[in-house]
């Protein structure tokens, strides 16, 4: 009987130490494993190598990403135009300026949302996070995760991307008032 109570303590206490030993998780990281059970399967253990603050991004800089966005689709399409029209392609060149005076509106838009929200400029709108990490899903299938980044918004937005040199595409939604913009300005091909 003493053995049995010497083997279930010992149990007990190893039981404790590998639970201290478990990585707790932020809640920036709890939200990385909801993402990639989203996407792959439920996870069953995880380690982070790596989760770092790389990047915060006020409603500023996400205001000027936007309008360089769409000052680039203006004159590209601008360009397109003053193409087709010298080949004698009207067509082409109505298709090319109907998009150009799209994104006109688009960016005229933009840049009047950003002088109301000006006096919010320097708002964190969400953070980015570079994370590395390993891992087994419920089905006991292992799985890595070299380089991936998380964006976080306060208002519960988030996005998992793998695109290292593109992890603010998509974001201009956590601008308040975008979407809007957006919907207004809608093709009524995409009706």
């Amino acid at each position: 009987m003493k053995r049995i109570a010497t083997y279930v303590l010992a149990a007990v206490a190893a039981t404790a130490l590998l639970a201290g030993c478990k990585q707790s998780l932020t809640p920036e990281q709890e939200l990385a494993v909801s993402l990639i059970s989203q996407k792959n399967g439920e996870v069953s253990k995880i380690d982070f190598s790596q989760f770092e603050l790389i990047d915060s991004t006020t409603l500023g800089q996400e205001m000027q990403r936007r309008i360089s966005l769409f000052e680039t689709k203006v004159r590209i399409e601008g360009e397109n135009v003053a193409k087709y029209e010298s080949r004698k392609m009207p067509v082409n060149a109505k298709r090319h300026r109907d998009s150009m005076l799209r994104s006109q509106a688009i960016l005229d838009s933009i840049n009047h949302l950003a002088d109301s929200l000006s006096s919010c400029r320097d708002r964190i709108l969400y953070r980015t996070y570079q994370f590395a990490c390993t891992g087994t899903f419920t089905d006991k299938t292992k799985f890595s995760c070299e380089k991936m980044y998380l964006n976080v918004t306060p208002d519960g937005i988030n996005t998992c991307l793998k695109d290292t040199d593109n992890y603010h595409k998509g974001m201009g939604i956590t601008i308040p008032g975008y979407l809007d913009v957006m919907y207004d300005n809608r093709t009524e091909d995409n009706e």
